[in-house]
C-alpha cells in the first residue's frame, strides 16, 4: 500500500498536496488526520474533495510499503499515519519548509523554496503531462493562494506565480477561491485583536525591532492566527510574536518580515516549526515557561550570519564505502560531514542525499572519495576571529 498523509489540522496547501500527490501515485491511499482547519472543513462539506480519503475502517490492519509525507517532514506530525508503518516502510518527502533535525529519512525527498507545496506538485504533474480538471486545479490553486496570502507573502517565488497563472489557465475558479481565501474576522477574532494590540510591548534585539503580543482568551477560537495577520496588516512590523493563552495551552505565533529573523528556524528550536516568514508552537498548561524561554532566547543570540558558530564535527575515513559512510551519517544524524584521510587531512565534504542516491544505483560498496561535493575549507586554531569573518566573507575560505 502507498498511503499519502499530511499535517493535522490541514490547511489548502495540505489538502491540495494530498490530492496532486494522488495523481502522481497512482492507487495509492490519502489519510486524512481528523481535525483539519475550519475552511478546510467548509469545503469538504460544500465543494467536495476530488478524489477519495480513505475511512478508517479501509485502512485498519493494513500496512504501507511506502509513506508520502506532503507538506512536513516528520511522520509524528500526521496525526496517526505512524500506525500503518513496517519496519521496512519507505518514507517519501514532498514539502517547501526547510529541513529540520527531527525529520524523518526518507528514501526520496523533494523540497524547494517555493512558497507552497502544492507548486512543487503542480510542476511534477506538468512535467509528466498529467493534466487536471478545474475541480483539481482550482484546490491546487487554493493550496497556492492560501500559503502565499494572494500571492503576497514575502515567500512567494516566481514559480509561485507561474503555476498560479496555469491552474487559472486550465480551469480553476477564481471566484471560488476568493470565497476561501478572503479573512473576515468574527467578534471573537475583533476582541482578540483588541486583546493582542492592547498588550503589545517592543524588544530591541540582534535581529531588530520584535512587536510581542500577548492575550489571554477563554475558551479556544479556530483560525487565531487570522487576528495574528491581522496585527501584522495593523503594524507592519519588522518581526512580530504573539502569544495567546488559553488556560489549557499557549500557543506562540511568529510573523517575519526581514531576512534576519528566520521564524520557523527559530522556533523549532522550542518544539515548533513553520518557513522562515511564519511559524507557531504550541505548549500544554506544564509549559507556560515557553514564553520567558523565548524571548530570553531572542535577548540573547544573533543572527547566524553575525556569529561564528564552533562546532567541531566528526572527520568520516576516506578510505570507507558510500554504505559504511551513510550509516555512520545516520547514526550521527549528519545531512553534511566533512571526509579526511588517515593522516587527519580534509578530502572534501559529503552529502547524505547523494550517499542515498548512490546506494539506489547499486554504489554501496564504492570508495565515499567519489561522492565529494566539494572541498573542506579549515582554518588555524589561532587565526583571530576577525580575520576569518573577513576571509569567509569574501570567500577566502
Amino acid at each position: 500500500m502507498i498511503l499519502l498523509a499530511t499535517h493535522s489540522g490541514a490547511d489548502f496547501d495540505a489538502l491540495a498536496s494530498l490530492m496532486l500527490a494522488s495523481k502522481l501515485y497512482t492507487g495509492s491511499k490519502i489519510f486524512l488526520s481528523p481535525g483539519p482547519g475550519k475552511k478546510v472543513r467548509k469545503f469538504l462539506e460544500k465543494e467536495g474533495f476530488p478524489g477519495e480519503i480513505a475511512k478508517e475502517d479501509e485502512l485498519e490492519n493494513l500496512k504501507a510499503d511506502i509513506l508520502v509525507l506532503l507538506d512536513i517532514s516528520s511522520i509524528r506530525r500526521t496525526g496517526g499515519a505512524g500506525q500503518f508503518l513496517n519496519p521496512k516502510t519507505e518514507i517519501h518527502i514532498y514539502d517547501h519548509h526547510p529541513p529540520r533535525q527531527s525529520d524523518s529519512d526518507a528514501a526520496v525527498e523533494v523540497r524547494r523554496k517555493t512558497g507552497a507545496t502544492a507548486t512543487i506538485l503542480v510542476g511534477l504533474l506538468r512535467e509528466k503531462g498529467i493534466i487536471l480538471s478545474p475541480e483539481e486545479a482550482t484546490l491546487a490553486a487554493l493550496g497556492v493562494s492560501e500559503d502565499t496570502g494572494g500571492l503576497t507573502f514575502p515567500n512567494t517565488t516566481n514559480e509561485d506565480k507561474e503555476v498560479f497563472r496555469y491552474l487559472l489557465k486550465i480551469g480553476a475558479n477564481l471566484s471560488l477561491i476568493a470565497n476561501y481565501t478572503e479573512e473576515t474576522l468574527d467578534a471573537k477574532h475583533k476582541k482578540l485583536l483588541e486583546d493582542l494590540l492592547e498588550n503589545k510591548k517592543e524588544l530591541d534585539t540582534a535581529y531588530g525591532k520584535i512587536t510581542i503580543l500577548t492575550a489571554d482568551i477563554s475558551e479556544y477560537i479556530e483560525d487565531l492566527s487570522l487576528a495574528v495577520q491581522r496585527a501584522v496588516e495593523l503594524i507592519s512590523p519588522e518581526v512580530l510574536i504573539a502569544f495567546i493563552n488559553t488556560g489549557e495551552k499557549l500557543i506562540c505565533i511568529a510573523r517575519s518580515a526581514t531576512e534576519k529573523f528566520k521564524a520557523g528556524k527559530i522556533f523549532s528550536e522550542f518544539g515548533g516549526g513553520g518557513h522562515a516568514t511564519a511559524a507557531s508552537v504550541t505548549v500544554n498548561s506544564s509549559d507556560f515557561h515557553l514564553k520567558k524561554r523565548i524571548i530570553h532566547h531572542l535577548k540573547t543570540s544573533r543572527p547566524p550570519d553575525e556569529k561564528i558558530i564552533i562546532n567541531p564535527a566528526r572527520i568520516l575515513p576516506s578510505s570507507n564505502t558510500a554504505m559504511e559512510v551513510y550509516r555512520s551519517m545516520l547514526h550521527l544524524n549528519q545531512r553534511r560531514a566533512p571526509v579526511g584521510d588517515a593522516s587527519g587531512k580534509l578530502r572534501g565534504i559529503v552529502e547524505r542525499k547523494e550517499l542515498r542516491k548512490a546506494l539506489r544505483h547499486n554504489l554501496a560498496n564504492q570508495p565515499v572519495t567519489e561522492f565529494l561535493s566539494g572541498r573542506a575549507p579549515s582554518a588555524p586554531d589561532n587565526l583571530p576571529s576577525e580575520i576569518l569573518e573577513k576571509k569567509l566573507a569574501a570567500g577566502g575560505y
